[in-house]
């Protein structure tokens, strides 16, 4: 197998480091990103990361200005996480912190694959002593956003097609002495022709054509089918999931999964090996948010303004409650 410890230029993406709100909107809304449009070629979703400051982060950062230095190249920028990876599935952090597959003490092996069924079943087995609705048993898309919306560790990572949200939950509780935030952009499109040849390969289907038909149901059997495969193959790549069903989070967040195919690899291998990702930078785009207080605070009114706020992106009271503590960034807001 190969290591995983990657350096960051493995991953392809092009590089911006914004400080206020009208340099993100210029972002957002520049033409050749097309990050506000839908149209053949490009379907942009959007993810939120937090990363921690270097200690000598802002010593650091002034130099490479002053010395013109291209701050993708900075150090001030570089992952700090053990395994150097851009994005880390819950599902990978829990094999990192635990290690399960690496316990013999018993002459057992685990392959990760065994683990991860074994942590489905388990959910399947007790979630209904705290759920008044579960689902069918062979609905395996809906369980795992079961297991993803209530922390559990699955292979889903959870990204949205507004950037507004992404920019949101990067920076309502970031620590501007000690974090800087992102928000990432990634082309769907590439993915979704990437998926198409899954279900031409194992399912022997064109798949666009059924979802023409918009026939939740077929789609449902069909994407919990290629799901039983991705389980049982080491696909290196990823691809869009989402069940026909959306909770309140989801539909309030614009929410959709990428999935990781190869479990045994980290989610940077698997979207390198996705088509339309290996030789090209044009379909990711890293946006770092290096704020401070203040930048934070007036970014976050701008997204009050646009209805972005916990109390609408998590619906009940305790999405309401937090939300009160973010209104403190503009409290003028008060009623």
């Amino acid at each position: 197998m190969e290591n995983n410890n990657k350096k960051l230029a493995d991953l392809l993406c092009k590089f911006y480091r914004k400080e206020n709100w009208d340099e993100l909107q210029k972002v957002y809304e520049d033409k050749e990103n097309k990050f506000d449009k839908r149209d053949e070629e490009k379907l942009w979703i959007f993810r939120a990361e937090k990363r921690r400051k270097k200690d000598d982060h802002k010593k650091i950062l002034e130099s490479d200005c002053k010395a013109n230095k291209d701050l993708k190249d900075s150090e001030c920028y570089k992952v700090k996480n053990e395994e150097g990876s851009y994005f880390q599935t819950s599902l990978e952090k829990a094999f990192d912190r635990f290690k399960p597959h690496e316990n013999d003490k018993k002459g057992e092996h685990y392959t990760k694959q065994d683990l991860e069924k074994k942590l489905l079943w388990e959910f399947q087995r007790k979630a209904h002593h705290y759920l008044m609705h579960v689902p069918k048993p062979d609905n395996t898309i809906e369980w795992l956003t079961l297991m993803q919306h209530y922390g559990g560790p699955t292979r889903l990572l959870d990204w949205t097609y507004s950037f507004y949200v992404a920019l949101f939950l990067a920076l309502a509780r970031l620590d501007c002495e000690k974090e800087y935030a992102e928000v990432w952009a990634a082309n769907s499109k590439p993915i979704g022709c990437a998926e198409e040849k899954l279900y031409e390969k194992y399912l022997d289907l064109k798949i666009a054509a059924v979802r023409r038909k918009k026939d939740s149901t077929k789609m449902d059997d069909l994407h919990n089918k290629i799901l039983k495969k991705i389980f049982e193959c080491t696909e290196k790549q990823v691809f869009v999931l989402n069940s026909y069903r959306l909770n309140e989070r989801l539909i309030a967040q614009q929410g959709i999964f990428l999935v990781q195919g190869d479990i045994n690899e980290s989610f940077d291998e698997n979207l390198k090996g996705t088509q339309g990702f290996q030789n090209s930078d044009t379909n990711l785009h890293r946006i770092v948010i290096d704020v401070d207080i203040g930048q934070r605070n007036d970014i976050l009114k701008k997204l009050n303004s646009m209805n972005i706020n916990n109390a609408t992106l998590f619906p009940g009271l305790q999405g309401f409650a937090e939300s009160l503590a973010t209104q403190l960034a503009y409290p003028e807001k008060f009623g």
